[in-house]
């Protein structure tokens, strides 16, 4: 395994987790106070991240450290999508409309066949 690797795979999932959750570089950069070019150098693999860093990072995108490194779970669309569906979900104060939410989901689900 080549020795920049791990930095390209989680400068990836960094960005890749960023862009699903509609944020820019600047937005990220400046909640986990490091400057838009650090960022951006870390995204491309290009620069080292420091675990502290990595941590502040996935603090802030709402995620586990662990999905920074191959062999935790996928990043994959799916998996993005069913994070910003979650962030969407706990972010609505209502509960009547949060029920609302869950009864849309459940009607245009496939059902599941036992």
């Amino acid at each position: 395994m080549q020795s920049n690797y791990i930095n390209e795979y989680a400068g990836k999932a960094i960005r890749n987790l960023r862009q699903s959750k509609n944020m820019t570089l600047s937005e990220v950069a400046q909640r986990v106070k490091i400057s838009y070019q650090q960022l951006q150098k870390y995204e491309k693999g290009v620069n080292r991240l420091s675990i502290d860093k990595l941590y502040d990072i996935a603090k802030f995108l709402g995620i586990e450290i662990y999905n920074f490194f191959p062999g935790g779970p996928p990043l994959d669309k799916t998996s993005l999508q069913m994070i910003a569906l979650a962030d969407a979900f706990s972010a609505i104060d209502d509960e009547e409309s949060k029920q609302l939410v869950i009864k849309l989901i459940d009607k245009l689900a496939p059902k599941q066949v036992a």
